[in-house]
Formats: structure tokens, C-alpha cells, sequence
């Protein structure tokens, strides 16, 4: 996945849980966890056995799943890294890939990170760390400065769509953060290129210090 993304085929992801053979449960799990954040996700298997979109960054040649060392290139501990990723520049990923484990190490670059269910902070010096991850949970991280949009999820896009939206901030250090969201009718073709969608950026800042008169 992240090979096609740095080759500019963004619309990439595997058959979950596995297309030949028969899977084990926990490894589906844990795979169907991980392929909620492919950028083309499909439940999918061969006729025998049991068993999306694109961000319109890609059109400007942003990855959606990106490498680590994309954003921290002067990081060489991240050069390595195929078992985490980032979606987008702010949502680290760090996925369990092996079976009988409930914790997963990841590697977390300098800098202030967020637990994205708790909002516990992480100060890191870039450092290995490692997490808990029972069966039902994938850890996500937000890095600071981000501003994502949320929707509750349903069955179909239909559905989800029209929930209310809520934005999630991991503020930096100086209190500010940015973010954006693309948003079309999720049916029309080349929304992009017809110009028949809205783009809205999220800004938050600091307010100053009121000064005494």
C-alpha cells in the first residue's frame, strides 16, 4: 500500500481478511481494524472459503497512506518503518500484524502526540513505546497541530453523511492547529475536476492576552 502511494496510485488495498485460504478470526480482526484506514478497502475471498474514496489531495500527488519518514525525513529511525503509518500528515496508525499479542511498539517521532480516544498527551523524544491493544482496539495517534473532521459511522455512506460533523484538535505547543475537509455529494464523478464540491480549512489560534486598562 504504501509503495503504490509513493508511486502515485493512491486507490490501493488488500482482500480482507486474505483472499486464498482460510484466515483466523483474531488476524481478521486485526486486519479489518487496519483496512479501515486503506484507501480502497474491500471484505473479500475466494469463492470457497468464508469471508471507498480518495482524499482529492492525491490529484495534487499527496499520498493518502504515507511513510513516517515522508513527514520526518530528518528522523532516520523512521526509514524503516513499514508497520506504522500515517493517513494524511496528522493520524498515526499502528496497527497489530501478528497473532497472540495484545500490545504492539511504535515508534513515535519528536514532538507532542495524542491518544485519539483519550486525548492523553505524549511527549516524545522519538522513541519506541509500547502501547496496549487488546482484540477490539488499533491504536491512533494525532500529532499536534491537527484539526480532523469526525462523523459517526453507519452501514452505508448514505446514511453517514448525513450526521452531524464534529472536529477533533490536537493543539501544538502554542496552542494552534489546522486542518481541512473536501466534501461532494459522495456519488458524482470528477467532483474535483467540475468544481462541484466544498473545501473548507480549520483554523485555531491562541487568542491574546487581554491587557489590563
Amino acid at each position: 500500500m504504501l509503495t503504490f502511494n509513493l508511486l502515485g496510485v493512491p486507490l490501493v488495498g488488500a482482500d480482507i481478511c486474505g483472499f486464498s485460504e482460510q484466515t483466523e478470526e483474531e488476524l481478521c480482526v486485526r486486519w479489518t481494524q487496519l483496512g479501515a484506514f486503506y484507501p480502497f478497502t474491500r471484505n473479500h475471498n475466494s469463492i470457497d472459503q468464508k469471508c471507498s474514496t480518495v482524499p482529492p489531495r492525491a490529484h495534487t500527488g499527496h499520498t493518502v497512506a504515507r511513510p513516517l519518514l515522508f513527514e520526518f525525513p530528518k528522523d532516520v529511525r523512521t526509514y524503516g518503518i513499514d508497520r506504522q503509518f500515517l493517513w494524511g500528515k496528522s493520524l498515526m496508525v499502528t496497527p497489530v500484524l501478528d497473532p497472540g499479542v495484545d500490545y504492539v511498539v511504535g515508534y513515535f517521532p519528536q514532538g507532542l502526540w495524542y491518544d485519539y480516544y483519550t486525548g492523553d498527551s505524549i511527549r516524545s523524544k522519538g522513541e519506541e513505546l509500547r502501547l496496549k491493544a487488546p482484540l477490539e482496539h488499533i491504536n491512533l495517534h494525532l500529532r499536534e497541530g491537527a484539526v480532523i473532521p469526525t462523523q459517526r459511522p453507519n452501514t452505508t455512506l448514505f446514511v453517514s453523511s448525513g450526521q452531524p460533523l464534529h472536529l477533533v484538535s490536537s493543539l501544538s505547543e502554542d496552542g494552534s492547529a489546522g486542518g481541512e475537509l473536501f466534501w461532494d455529494d459522495g456519488e458524482s464523478i470528477d467532483t474535483f475536476e467540475t468544481d462541484q464540491y466544498a473545501h473548507v480549512v480549520f483554523t485555531v489560534v491562541k487568542p491574546a492576552a487581554k491587557r489590563d486598562s
